[in-house]
C-alpha cells in the first residue's frame, strides 16, 4: 500500500545522512553554504520554498551562509524544517533515501521529491 509520506520521510533522510557520514562519503559537521533553491526531479526545473511553506523560519535567515549537514539534520528533525530536508535530500540522493526506506521495511513510503512541492503533488 502506498501513502503520502509527508514529514515521516524525514526519518529515512536522517538515517541516510548517518549512513553516508559513517561510510565517509560526506562530512556531516563540515559547513556548506545554505541555499533555497532545490533541483526539481522531473524536467530539471527548480522550485523554491517560501517561509510560509515551512515550520522553520530561522533557516531562511541562513540562506547563503555556511551550514553543516548536521545543522540541517537537526533543523529537519527538531523543528521539521522543509528547506533543510530538501537540501539534504538533494545532497544525499533520492535513490539512496529510497533504498534506505526499503532496507528498513518502509515499502509503502515512496520518496520521490522534496517536501512541499505542491505542483508535483497535484500532478500525482
Amino acid at each position: 500500500m502506498e501513502f503520502h509520506a509527508a514529514s515521516t520521510m524525514k526519518v529515512p533522510v536522517m538515517i541516510e545522512l548517518f549512513k553516508q557520514a559513517a561510510a565517509g562519503t560526506l562530512f556531516a559537521r563540515r559547513r556548506r553554504p545554505g541555499r533555497q533553491r532545490v533541483p526539481q526531479r522531473r524536467g530539471r526545473l527548480a522550485y523554491a520554498l517560501e517561509v510560509g511553506d515551512d515550520s522553520d523560519a530561522d533557516i531562511y535567515k541562513a540562506i547563503g551562509k555556511p551550514m553543516s549537514y548536521h545543522d540541517l539534520c537537526e533543523a529537519m528533525i527538531t523543528v521539521s524544517s522543509n528547506l533543510a530536508t530538501n537540501v539534504l535530500l538533494d545532497r544525499l540522493g533520492v535513490d539512496n533515501v529510497r533504498r534506505t526506506v526499503v532496507e528498513h521495511g518502509g515499502e509503502g513510503m515512496n520518496v520521490r521529491r522534496g517536501v512541499e512541492d505542491g505542483k508535483a503533488f497535484r500532478a500525482g
